[in-house]
């Protein structure tokens, strides 16, 4: 056991967390989940604290990992949506979660701006307090009214983006902020003192041999990603003859016709999670793109531990210094002959930097130390 080890041994922290992170499919739930998993893999007793809503009833996954879990109802009323908080912190201001949070004088580490509403109560000013930020949360609704085609999410989109902007300087009265890239570190550090700590994920199996196909993946019942499938539908996949396999999550049948008179693609909805781990693994070539340029997209991280090409547009890339190791396009025409190229390469370029950058054990060593070094501000 290594001298952190015994540290952080039967030390105890406090997670909050703004969704079920169980099961871990989708950005935020693999996150918290895989920083969950490896801190008690450190010996780290977490009391987790989760927001119960919509369809995400399962939390056999977590008991193993937790000392204990606390569980509490978002507010989903009109109220809080025309609150003048942001509808993301107002319905998850829960006074039974504060009561339980002052009760424990250990470390609380909040997931994201979403759970800040107590951040500054008074009866929390001696507890060590940390926030892991997922975005620039004003930014990404930017982005996310500016990507929808909806009129009511677009004013929806706005007025939570201008109400998270007014929210955000809360983050003062943190005592850390764990940021999730390098260029968010350097905004949130106005606030309180910053590290840079980048997503944990799921770890992938590199395979010897790949298979023939392009792969692009993700939450494809999110509107960032199902407007990035039609891009490179209309421009991409319609010019290549390559076969392309489409998978992720999404309603059945949404996807089918924007896909149907595309022949070399193969659309996948909803596949198992051992399912989408091979399609990831053996894919030969990964293409990933966005229009939105914040955070750090877990489909990205998957690629980077596996066999295969990746082949991305300059804004899904979250550092430049990086863009040796992967292959970068700057417009349609540049993705096609890149795909192209890569399908038949029998070398794919090395990504050390990349896959060292993305260890779990030692992004969370970074974290716990960080965390038992550090004194409340006064």
């Amino acid at each position: 056991m290594n001298l952190l080890n015994q540290k952080v041994l039967n030390q105890s922290i406090q997670l909050v967390a703004f969704d079920n992170p169980f099961p871990p499919d989708y950005g935020g739930a693999i996150d918290v989940f895989f920083q969950l998993k490896t801190l008690s893999e450190f010996g780290v007793k977490v009391d987790l604290h989760l927001f119960v809503y919509g369809n995400r009833k399962d939390y056999s996954g977590l008991f193993p990992l937790c000392n204990e879990v606390f569980f509490y109802q978002r507010d989903m009323s009109v109220k809080a949506a025309f609150s003048s908080k942001p509808f993301i912190v107002k319905s998850r201001k829960n006074k039974e979660l504060l009561e339980n949070l002052k009760k424990n004088p250990n470390p609380v580490l909040f997931q994201g701006l979403h759970c800040c509403a107590f951040l500054d109560h008074p009866d929390l000013k001696n507890h060590l307090k940390i926030v892991r930020t997922h975005n620039i949360e004003h930014d990404y609704y930017e982005g996310l009214q500016k990507s929808s085609d909806s009129f009511f999410k677009k004013i929806y989109f706005n007025r939570e983006s201008r109400k998270l902007r007014k929210f955000e300087p809360v983050l003062k009265h943190t005592d850390l902020i764990f940021a999730i890239t390098e260029k968010d570190g350097k905004h949130f550090e106005q606030y309180a003192e910053t590290i840079w700590i980048p997503p944990f994920s799921q770890s992938f199996k590199k395979v010897e041999k790949t298979e023939e196909y392009i792969l692009f993946h993700g939450n494809l019942s999110v509107e960032e990603n199902i407007n990035a499938l039609v891009l490179l539908t209309e421009n991409v996949f319609k010019h290549i003859d390559t076969p392309v396999v489409v998978a992720g999550k999404t309603e059945e049948g949404k996807l089918r016709n924007i896909l149907q008179d595309v022949k070399n693609v193969t659309l996948i909805e909803n596949p198992s999670k051992e399912k989408m781990e091979e399609l990831i693994t053996k894919a030969r070539c990964h293409i990933l793109y966005t229009e939105q340029n914040t955070g750090v997209k877990l489909k990205l991280i998957h690629a980077i531990q596996t066999s295969g090409h990746i082949v991305l547009n300059r804004d899904m890339l979250f550092d430049d210094s990086f863009s040796d190791e992967v292959e970068l396009a700057s417009s349609w025409d540049s993705i096609i002959k890149l795909l192209k190229n890569c399908f038949y390469a029998e070398t794919v370029k090395p990504r050390p930097r990349l896959r060292q950058l993305f260890d779990n054990w030692k992004n969370a060593e970074k974290m716990l130390e960080t965390i038992f070094k550090t004194e409340v501000k006064n």
